[in-house]
């Protein structure tokens, strides 16, 4: 159970936790570094910069993986006042994925999901018809990560895709590469280290001759 030593800055927003509670007591799943906020990402000033940081910690996990991903994009309030916005943990699936829902029923503000890795069978770089039915459905924006590298933004109302940048992991697979930024699973490797972090054996300036009598429990 990770903790940390001082106040949650959000303690009071997700009042169901302990105040002390790091990532939601799942720090594999989640990563939080300031205590700002359990759900992966920081605070972002718009909606685009909260997809392309998405873009860049879930793309690469879901071209290796081989699987979709897909989250919610969702305001972030503070006392009534809107501070930004960030976006849920992502959930997974084959070759669909419905998305995750915003936590502690935060206001849904767009969607963005991924298409793993290039794959002759099916639909990789572009909208495919059941995203964009979604889309319209939800009547937000809805973004994509494609394993050529694009972040794509599609708006239900002009019924327009445009690309917000080209410079998102992807796969060297891809023909249509933008880019030559390989993939990593930063969800995977970011868990691991924390988990490290967690079971390391505290430092309490013992000498060498005693450690070996401590029994450690956690």
């Amino acid at each position: 159970m990770g903790r940390f030593t001082t106040n949650d800055p959000l303690a009071e927003k997700y009042y169901s936790m302990s105040p002390y509670t790091y990532c939601a007591d799942n720090p594999v799943k989640f990563i939080d570094p300031n205590g700002m906020e359990y759900a992966p990402g920081d605070l972002f000033k718009t909606k685009r910069a909260a997809a392309k940081d998405w873009g860049m910690y879930y793309n690469g996990a879901s071209i290796i993986r081989k699987r979709e991903m897909g989250s919610s994009i969702y305001e972030v309030k503070q006392k009534g006042k809107l501070k930004g916005y960030s976006y849920s943990a992502a959930n997974e699936g084959e070759h669909s994925v419905s998305i995750s829902l915003p936590p502690n029923g935060e206001r849904f503000v767009g969607s963005i999901h991924s298409h793993g890795d290039a794959d002759a069978e099916h639909i990789n770089n572009k909208f495919s018809k059941a995203d964009i039915k979604y889309i319209e459905k939800t009547k937000e924006n809805g973004y994509l990560a494609t394993p050529s590298g694009d972040l794509l933004e599609y708006n239900p109302y002009s019924k327009k895709t445009s690309i917000v940048t080209s410079d998102l992991p992807s796969d060297p697979k891809d023909p249509k590469r933008k880019n030559n930024i390989n993939p990593k699973d930063i969800p995977a490797e970011k868990g691991k280290q924390r988990m490290k972090e967690l079971l390391q054996k505290p430092d309490l300036n013992i000498p060498v001759s005693q450690r070996e009598h401590i029994h450690w429990v956690f």
